[in-house]
């Protein structure tokens, strides 16, 4: 039997945003991927978080969407973090997820952070027809990560209005995409996670984006501090800073249904 919980993130109620839902679990081990993956097919989330406490403030942690693991989950780890207090009374420590990743995070109330390593555009690549045709929507850049790539477009406009074609994305080589550009009504930055190969499509509310989009607009803009609305159909909004080569994120959450998962 485990513990377990479903907690929305990046939830901003003045705007009556609905945030993105995770379900978290405490188990002994996270050795048996076959059984987590069960699990979280089970569970039919954008991400099931697995965390094992290590000792008081250190947990290791595994992210699965109901059809493959995730290497890095944001959103996840905010989940994570909301739910460690909610349910234990933790208010800060430590995820170690991968072979040397780690994710400092703080809850309290109905708030979470998670401060991860940012991460850096690598080149600016040529705008090919399938991102152009996919998204429909002119593209000012093409920049590649490490993780996700970034797609720049004109306009606030653009972002929210775009229709993706997914089974042209589907086309490109590449796992995922953030379409991005300058915000607007009280925000500084919006932007839409696109992930054609896999069976979400989109996600809404992305915490690894946003980890690489705030390195890339402190660098246009020169703020550190910046509010993020990623426009998809649940929305979710951001509170960022940059630290040096760090990011922090902050969001509002929600715990929801508690229990034991047998």
């Amino acid at each position: 039997m485990e513990n377990y919980g479903w907690v929305s993130v990046a939830v901003n109620n003045r705007l009556n945003y609905r945030g993105n839902g995770a379900a978290v679990i405490q188990v002994d081990n996270l050795n048996d991927a076959t059984y987590l993956q069960a699990v979280a097919s089970d569970m039919n989330q954008p991400v099931t978080c697995f965390v094992q406490e290590i000792e008081k403030g250190k947990y290791n942690i595994r992210w699965f969407a109901p059809d493959a693991e995730i290497g890095l989950c944001g959103h996840g780890a905010l989940a994570t973090a909301g739910f460690l207090n909610n349910t234990a009374g933790v208010s800060k420590g430590t995820f170690f997820y991968g072979e040397s990743g780690k994710i400092n995070f703080e809850a309290n109330g109905d708030t979470a952070s998670v401060t991860l390593k940012g991460i850096p555009v690598t080149e600016e690549a040529e705008i090919t027809p399938e991102l152009i045709e996919g998204t429909g929507i002119h593209l000012k850049g093409f920049y590649k990560t490490a993780n996700k790539h970034i797609l720049l477009a004109h306009s606030a406009e653009d972002v929210k209005n775009m229709k993706p074609d997914f089974c042209r994305l589907r086309d490109s080589k590449y796992f995922g995409f953030i379409v991005t550009a300058p915000g607007s009504a009280g925000c500084d930055v919006v932007s839409r996670t696109l992930v054609p190969h896999v069976q979400q499509l989109e996600d809404h509310a992305t915490g690894s984006s946003h980890a690489a989009l705030i390195p890339f607009w402190s660098e246009l803009t020169g703020k550190n501090e910046l509010v993020c609305r990623q426009l998809s159909p649940r929305g979710g909004e951001f509170e960022a800073k940059r630290v040096n080569e760090q990011v922090v994120l902050r969001v509002k959450y929600r715990v929801g249904v508690k229990g034991v998962y047998l």
